[in-house]
């Protein structure tokens, strides 16, 4: 079977089947975190989210709530600082994710929306 490319990357439906519908992304304003040890700043965690809404109410919901949201994150990763990131060492993102996906259901909702982390990097 040849390999068909349809437009925006939809895959043309089978009959009867409802199309899924495409996620939509919100971007977070990327976060800074100082990683600390004995009492001094020893470098840096900065980390870019997105969250995939399920619809277009979600993403209505993730803009009301975005303070808190990313008030959340930031108090969870300055947790996370102390026992996880550390500068020239490999960063545990499966932790990190389960973490902040935990603190966007509980404000959000259950399955109201997956975090993306998009992007990281530890400085000295």
């Amino acid at each position: 079977m040849p390999l068909r490319l349809y437009p925006h990357g939809l895959c043309r439906k089978k009959k009867g089947e409802a199309a899924a519908a495409a996620p939509i992304y919100v971007e977070l304003t990327p976060m800074t975190v100082p990683l600390l040890r004995d009492g001094y700043v020893s470098g840096s965690f900065h980390l870019r989210l997105n969250l995939a809404a399920t619809d277009a109410e979600a993403k209505t919901e993730i803009n009301r709530l975005m303070p808190r949201l990313e008030a959340a994150y930031l108090a969870n990763l300055s947790d996370l600082s102390e026992q996880f990131i550390r500068p020239g060492e490999s960063v545990d993102l499966d932790i990190i994710k389960m973490i902040l996906q935990s603190t966007t259901d509980r404000l959000l909702g259950q399955g109201v929306a997956n975090l993306l982390i998009v992007e990281t990097s530890v400085r000295r």
